[in-house]
């Protein structure tokens, strides 16, 4: 079992590791820089590719769930997250 260590200090495995609130175990299947971050692609080691992967930012966090490549994954979440602050501060 290997061990990636984050930016923030947080030690990931890439394979056998749990979530906070995610069912069983999970591999790293992706890891890249975008937009001055580190994110981490994950999938269920029970399930595959049947369930959705977890987005992971570079403090452990889950960030979203996904079907898509961790690229498309992220930027689609910073765009929703982007509008929804948009939004709330109209509102």
């Amino acid at each position: 079992m290997d061990r990636v260590k984050g930016e923030t200090g947080m030690i990931l495995r890439t394979d056998e590791q749990k979530f906070k609130g995610r069912r069983g175990t999970w591999y790293m299947i992706d890891m890249d820089y975008i937009h001055g971050s580190r994110f981490y692609l994950y999938e269920s080691e029970i399930w595959g590719d049947d369930a959705p992967h977890l987005v992971i930012n570079d403090e452990g966090r889950v960030m979203c769930e996904t079907f898509d490549d961790l690229h498309t994954a992220v930027e689609e979440e910073l765009e929703y997250r982007r509008a929804l602050a948009e939004e709330e501060s109209k509102g």
